[in-house]
């Protein structure tokens, strides 16, 4: 059983970022291994030399970080008004956070660009269409957590606030949102780190000055630049891999079956 679980795993991981990680490091990635062909030029072209590799990154965190952000406070306030029932037929707030589940990623972007890129707006190729189209696309994440975490609560305690004078918005802010502080950092990060990557929305909304890595990464390899690609894709890589290890510490090592099995 050991054994067929470590094939499984190189299968799935062990093998390809094995490649990933010579093809990095590689002079030429089709040379294979050896030390002779072991080099650092590739880090230092796609951080210090390319114009916008480097900035890609940034714009893929910054973006993901607000987009994110946007979700959990967005999924929270429809999941608390759907689940204590405050206003008639508040289901359909519910399905409309949910429906982005079911429409592809190219789609929504070609829709976001139909509505938001023409005057007035005119938010062609700029961060806010972005971050828009990645609050959309990720609706249905934020909200499944934030429905689940807040059904486990007694209603009771937010009654209380009522009670002494306190509003419901008194009551999520101080009682239901620090109550579930740990399930909404589980879903902030459930967000996040699909957003750095997110392809299928990104490729029809950026500009020249808001490429993110995704898009980037896909640019180098219709280009046939490999050890480029792969040097920016093992960047992002180490630089989401701490946030795993805060997810893992600060809400269990099964936060992210947990958040996405609710």
């Amino acid at each position: 059983m050991f054994g067929y679980a470590v094939f499984v795993a190189a299968l799935a991981m062990f093998l390809p970022y094995l490649f990933l990680i010579q093809a990095a490091f590689a002079k030429a990635w089709g040379r294979g291994f050896g030390l002779e062909n072991i080099s650092l030029r590739n880090f230092h072209f796609v951080l210090f030399e390319h114009g916008t590799a480097a900035k890609s990154v940034l714009n893929s965190f910054v973006n993901a970080g607000v987009s994110a952000t946007s979700v959990v406070i967005l999924t929270l306030g429809v999941a608390y008004i759907v689940t204590r029932r405050l206003v008639p037929f508040g289901g359909i707030l519910g399905f409309l956070c949910i429906a982005p589940f079911v429409i592809p990623g190219v789609v929504l972007a070609i829709g976001f660009y139909a509505a938001y890129a023409p005057p007035p707006l005119a938010l062609c190729g700029t961060a806010p269409i972005l971050i828009l189209a990645f609050t959309t696309r990720f609706l249905p994440i934020g909200y499944v957590n934030a429905s689940a975490a807040i059904r486990s609560l007694n209603p009771e305690m937010e009654e209380a606030v009522c009670v002494l004078g306190g509003s419901r918005l008194t009551a999520l802010r101080r009682v239901v949102a620090p109550l579930l502080k740990r399930s909404l950092l589980g879903a902030w990060l459930l967000i996040f780190i699909p957003a750095t990557r997110e392809l299928s929305a990104a490729i029809f909304l950026y500009g020249p000055n808001t490429k993110v890595a995704s898009v980037m990464i896909f640019d180098m390899s219709e280009e046939g630049n490999f050890e480029y690609l792969a040097a920016l894709a093992l960047i992002l890589q180490v630089l989401t891999l701490p946030l795993l290890w805060i997810g893992q510490k600060a809400l269990g090592r099964d936060f992210m079956l947990r958040r996405t099995a609710t």
